[in-house]
């Protein structure tokens, strides 16, 4: 068994598992979604200890004893820490992709 915090609480899961499948599947965590199963597109955005990390790739073996924060966990949390507001914005502006190219937007 794999011992991790989610969203501040802490949860066992077994050793076999991607950590995507554990999230959406044992912990019914939505906001994890399986958008290409390859690591590419970012569907399967988490922050682990602060840094943006893809779930869709990685067994729970490499979070062992590590602290993630999905969407759900936000929504938790009384105050955000402008270290996390800036992981946050990094994570939605950039690595979703919610930007528009300047050039798209004058044609």
């Amino acid at each position: 068994m794999v011992t991790l915090v989610v969203n501040g609480k802490q949860v066992n899961g077994k050793e076999t598992r991607k950590l995507m499948d554990f999230l959406r599947e044992d912990l019914r965590i939505t906001s994890v979604k399986n958008g290409c199963n390859q690591g590419a597109c970012g569907a399967c955005n988490v922050i682990v200890d602060g840094k943006v990390v893809r779930a869709c790739m990685q067994p729970l073996t490499n979070f062992a004893n590590k602290s993630i924060l999905t969407v759900e966990g936000f929504s938790e949390q009384k105050e955000i820490s402008p270290a996390m507001l800036v992981t946050l914005l990094h994570w939605w502006f950039l690595e979703k992709g919610w930007h528009i190219p300047l050039g798209n937007t004058l044609s």
